[in-house]
């Protein structure tokens, strides 16, 4: 996108604000994993920094589950799906609770969602193993995504028909003109994300 996605506006909030008020409104309590530096302070939510030497979204992973309490639940929504709704991370949740599994997580016509999941507490040393491993990807620590991985995913499948927009990711500067577009927010679509050169 050529800048921080977490701070693009889209309909008046920004995408950061639309993923923190989904969390907020599912989850007891809520942590923002930023990265290894602290990002994003304005916003009043406590952070989960990455550990020195680990970097993306597995590495936020570990470190939210580093933070809670045995029977706690980690539930992750990335701040590039717009429209990623409630009913869609409880369904994700239940999935977690009602199965012996490590974690949970989404799978859309488009294939696996792994930022649209839920884990177990237990499920740290295993992600802790894969970052160790230098294999960041969010499958890494599962068996059957991954050769090393040990813990059990369940997954929740998520019918294209009825889904609209839920797993539309705003990747690209096309992807955020569609989303403007859609929405109707003229003055984000004219500005635009800049671009890199």
């Amino acid at each position: 996108m050529g800048r921080d996605k977490a701070r693009l506006e889209l309909d008046g909030r920004t995408l950061l604000e639309r993923a923190s008020s989904l969390l907020g409104g599912s989850c007891t309590r809520m942590l923002l994993c930023c990265g290894a530096a602290p990002r994003y302070t304005e916003l009043g939510v406590p952070l989960a920094l990455d550990a020195p030497g680990e970097s993306g979204p597995l590495a936020g992973v570990a470190a939210a589950l580093a933070t809670l309490a045995s029977d706690e639940l980690l539930v992750v929504a990335p701040v590039d799906l717009p429209w990623l709704d409630a009913q869609t991370l409880a369904l994700v949740v239940a999935r977690l609770r009602s199965e012996d599994c490590d974690a949970a997580c989404a799978r859309s016509h488009g294939g696996l969602e792994p930022l649209v999941s839920a884990w177990r507490p237990a499920a740290l040393p295993e992600v802790r193993a894969a970052l160790a491993r230098g294999d960041r990807r969010m499958v890494a620590p599962f068996a059957g995504w991954s050769e090393s991985g040990l813990l059990r995913l369940a997954i929740v499948e998520f019918d294209a028909s009825g889904l609209h927009r839920t797993f539309d990711n705003l990747n690209t500067p096309l992807d955020w003109r569609r989303a403007t577009m859609e929405t109707g927010d003229e003055a984000a679509h004219q500005d635009g994300p800049p671009v890199k050169p």
